[in-house]
């Protein structure tokens, strides 16, 4: 068994390019995926929301802008159920996905990634623990007086995603827009 295997949850074989099939995890659980230089995507066979739609566990976009010289991861990471009673995924590791996801992006693209954009929504049936965590910073640094950009970075790199994001380069958050219902975060891969 591969290391990435025993880290991701996911099997090594399923990071080719042009894989699109099913696989069955550790737990017996049954994913199908979709794999190629845009997409990444997991989708849990075995669960299905209440209008009986399989759950996307994982997705990740690689979107290119040639012009631009630019290429820009945007993920949506799910490894809990819609249901509050359902917990989390017995065999996906988010952060090693991360990882991985990102080094076959870099691998097999046109060009490495040069950004990641995060978006979380107050409005999503999936609160995400980026956003409850990312506002209940927001509020605490608000008690010191009024709230920056520069504390709203700070509160993006408490987050989830702004740590596991810096673990692979992407040090520079170079745009964040906060509407208090929506949050977006342009993250760029600079030296340290």
């Amino acid at each position: 068994m591969s290391e990435a295997y025993q880290n991701s949850g996911v099997p090594e074989i399923v990071f080719q390019d042009g894989f699109n099939g099913g696989v069955v995890l550790k737990s017996g659980t049954r994913l199908q995926c979709e794999v190629s230089q845009e997409r990444v995507s997991l989708v849990d066979l075995d669960y299905t929301n209440n209008q009986g739609v399989p759950c996307y566990l994982f997705v990740a976009k690689a979107e290119h802008d040639s012009d631009a010289g630019l290429r820009t991861l945007e993920l949506v990471v799910r490894t809990e159920h819609d249901e509050p009673k359902v917990k989390k995924h017995p065999d996906l590791r988010a952060a090693a996905l991360l990882g991985r996801v990102i080094r076959y992006f870099d691998e097999y693209g046109p060009q490495p990634l040069t950004h990641m954009e995060a978006y979380w929504d107050a409005r999503s049936p999936h609160l995400t623990t980026n956003y409850r965590h990312f506002r209940s910073e927001v509020a605490r640094l608000a008690e010191a007086g009024p709230v920056s950009d520069a504390h709203r970075k700070a509160a993006v790199l408490t987050t989830w995603t702004g740590r596991e994001i810096r673990k692979h380069g992407f040090y520079t958050i170079e745009h964040i827009e906060d509407t208090g219902e929506e949050v977006t975060v342009l993250f760029a891969r600079t030296e340290k």
